[in-house]
């Protein structure tokens, strides 16, 4: 059902969308514009590949045409692409909570790194 798209996936760990530029922007607006910040041209089949959701459903919630049910958001976030998502859906939040996550992955970013040296 899951597969990694070919070169997308690559891509798809670095690529990062802004998100503040429209703060009125509706979810489906939000949500396709991440799409194809992260999938590039044909955003739909890409959904389509990462999520196992039918290919005329996915191009529909990368265009913005309708919202993308959470289940298919969830399934896309599990995904192998799923980083650049959920990172797109957390930027800006000052949540404590969401501060030590990403300060704690640094650190645990640096500790594999001189691990690795060793």
């Amino acid at each position: 059902m899951h597969s990694t798209l070919p070169g997308v996936a690559a891509t798809a760990i670095v690529a990062t969308a802004r998100t503040d530029e429209n703060p009125a922007q509706t979810g489906s607006e939000f949500f396709a514009g991440v799409c194809k910040t992260i999938f590039g041209k044909d955003a739909g089949l890409a959904l389509h590949y990462a999520t196992g959701v039918p290919e005329r459903s996915c191009y529909r919630y990368a265009s913005g045409e309708r919202d993308v049910p959470i289940l298919v958001f969830r399934s896309l976030l599990h995904s192998e692409q799923g980083e650049p998502f959920f990172r797109a859906l957390m930027e800006g939040c000052t949540a404590k909570w969401w501060l030590e996550f990403e300060r704690a992955q640094h650190v645990g970013a640096q500790v594999l790194e001189i691990t690795k040296r060793s």
